[in-house]
């Protein structure tokens, strides 16, 4: 879902009710700003990989785990994590 979608520069999608990102979410895209729902509760495996964010707040969802490769090669230079947040799998911030 929305993989390699280099138009989309802002995506608010905290009014929505989605639970699960898929493996590779908005990976190799343009974002800029995500705004997350509260009732995410899973991102999956390559998720914002090689994207452009550089802030993403996860402290309002209840992730409790980030995946292989979730935001590697990507431009974050902030990550707020939830409280819920449980594991962090291997090589989640490659080449950040």
């Amino acid at each position: 879902f929305l993989d390699s979608c280099i138009s989309i520069k802002h995506l608010d999608l905290s009014d929505t009710q989605l639970s699960l990102f898929y493996s590779k979410f908005m990976s190799h895209s343009s974002i800029e700003t995500l705004l997350l729902p509260s009732t995410l509760t899973t991102i999956g495996a390559y998720t914002l990989e090689h994207s452009f964010i550089t802030t993403l707040d996860l402290r309002h969802t209840a992730i409790t785990s980030l995946p292989d490769q979730c935001f590697s090669f990507s431009a974050l230079e902030h990550l707020l994590l939830p409280t819920t947040l449980r594991d962090i799998q291997d090589e989640v911030l490659v080449q950040v």
